[in-house]
């Protein structure tokens, strides 16, 4: 694989949480939030995107601004133009459910008016894996048995997962006329 096609290919993590940001929910657009105090609370552990990005889109500087998961939240609230907190959160694979807990906090505390909460795992690199399967027990047919007595270990796949949270009270003030 190229070195410009393996950089395309690793910023897609960004790419791809910007781009469900952009799909409108429930009568929401980004240009609704434009200027709000939403804050932004992503949770990312290991991102596969950050050691290639850095070593490969060297030329210029990107690699560091865009493969480095300490920005991925920053990144998003300068795209919507949020003027809330916005912080990445690293708690291995807790980091999701750290990033919901600081949300509903701020929410809780008037921080914020709403927040945007998110978490991903894109496998784009093979070696990943066979990292995780040194250190965790993967399953043997790429099978998921929660909680069945048939279950053999743990299987990783790619996943984004974005919410948005606001008061119920606040819930319709965000709805387009």
């Amino acid at each position: 694989m190229a070195v410009n096609n393996l950089t395309q290919l690793c910023d897609e993590q960004v790419k791809r949480k910007e781009k469900s940001l952009k799909m409108p929910c429930r009568g929401l657009s980004p240009e609704h939030l434009q200027g709000r105090f939403v804050g932004v609370y992503i949770g990312s552990s290991y991102a596969e995107s950050e050691r290639t990005r850095c070593y490969t889109d060297f030329k210029n500087g990107n690699g560091v601004l865009g493969g480095s998961r300490a920005l991925f939240a920053n990144r998003i609230s300068y795209f919507l133009d949020l003027k809330g907190p916005s912080l990445s959160l690293d708690q291995a694979c807790c980091s999701s459910a750290l990033a919901l807990e600081h949300a509903c906090k701020a929410l809780r505390s008037g921080e914020v008016e709403a927040a945007i909460v998110g978490g991903f795992n894109l496998c784009l690199h093979p070696q990943a894996m066979i990292h995780y399967g040194r250190v965790i027990k993967l399953s043997e047919d790429n099978a998921t048995r929660s909680f069945d007595a048939c279950a053999d270990g743990c299987v990783s796949s790619d996943a984004i997962s974005v919410l948005f949270l606001q008061k119920a009270k606040d819930a319709l003030s965000y709805a387009l006329p």
